[in-house]
């Protein structure tokens, strides 16, 4: 094989890598944020499904800007159509994490550890879906650093 091909394959390879650890990064600081937030609201006394609801209203939009300017650095694309998506995905994730917590709390799982499994999942179908449909990756490697 040319050394050309196996050096854009390497080159692809590193910026999906350097992709997957910023997504990572935003990802944990968000996660650190929502689970703040849900357990203070479950400490005070709010049900899991209220506390999960509210927790991810409040941090759509960080995730949102984060997303678009640290991870995935679309700002020269229109905000309006990736904002339209990323609400959607944004549902579509949500809906799937509702339906994990719900399976969690049925198997009897503490809401704790239920509300982190179900974030989890969360985090799976929105990376997958943020990657591949609200934010068109970059051209060229360069420009995803």
């Amino acid at each position: 094989m040319p050394r050309w091909v196996t050096t854009i394959s390497m080159s692809k390879i590193k910026a999906e890598f350097k992709l997957i650890y910023k997504f990572s990064l935003v990802g944990a600081f968000n996660a650190l944020i929502d689970f703040v937030i849900i357990f203070t609201l479950m400490y005070f006394g709010v049900e899991p499904y209220l506390s999960n609801a509210i927790c991810y209203i409040v941090c759509f939009f960080l995730s949102f800007f984060l997303g678009k300017s640290f991870v995935f650095r679309t700002v020269k694309t229109k905000k309006s159509s990736e904002l339209i998506r990323f609400i959607l995905v944004f549902l579509c994730a949500f809906f799937f994490n509702l339906i994990a917590l719900k399976v969690f709390l049925s198997a009897h799982i503490n809401p704790y550890m239920s509300q982190l499994l179900a974030g989890i999942v969360y985090a799976a179908v929105s990376y997958i879906l943020s990657r591949k449909w609200v934010f068109k990756p970059a051209s060229s490697p360069e420009e995803s650093s």
